[in-house]
């Protein structure tokens, strides 16, 4: 290879592990923040109150991942997840949290996948393959359909 596919190279990494991690912690954040925003809004309407525990548990979680967004990659939550023994809060009597849960679990993992190109490119390729998988039928039903029409087109000239 030559030296400006090493320069390219070198410049796609530096790019990927440099300023597009700050940008994506930055765009979680955002998610994140617009998220407490919704929460705040139900308070301040009056369908929560600024005092219940309710309030005050899932604003707490969702300025702790505020907090430590910077630190979310997979190698900690995977050694997170083995090695440490986190008691599990009790999300059943928290309905305000779960109602913002699914959103503040995408925005998060959306992160995680995101800033590993490898995990990126593994999320991709199952995608693909899931996608395959679950239309199998369809596309050889409409392969069947187009060799039919091509077969019919060739015998007619």
């Amino acid at each position: 290879m030559d030296s400006l596919t090493w320069l390219s190279i070198a410049g796609i990494v530096a790019i990927a592990y440099g300023p597009m991690q700050n940008a994506l912690e930055s765009v979680a954040r955002h998610h994140l923040f617009r998220i407490r925003d919704e929460l705040f809004d139900k308070a301040r309407t009056g369908e929560t109150s600024f005092d219940s525990p309710e309030y005050l548990i899932a604003r707490k979680r969702i300025n702790s991942l505020i907090r430590f967004t910077h630190q979310m990659k997979w190698q900690n939550v995977l050694f997170i997840s083995k090695f440490v023994n986190v008691k599990k809060p009790d999300d059943a009597d928290n309905s305000l949290y779960m109602e913002f849960r699914q959103r503040i679990f995408f925005a998060i993992i959306g992160l995680i996948i995101l800033r590993s190109p490898l995990l990126m490119t593994l999320t991709i390729l199952l995608g693909i393959f899931s996608f395959i998988g679950n239309n199998t039928a369809k596309i050889k039903s409409k392969a069947t359909k187009i060799l039919n029409a091509v077969e019919a087109e060739s015998q007619i000239a």
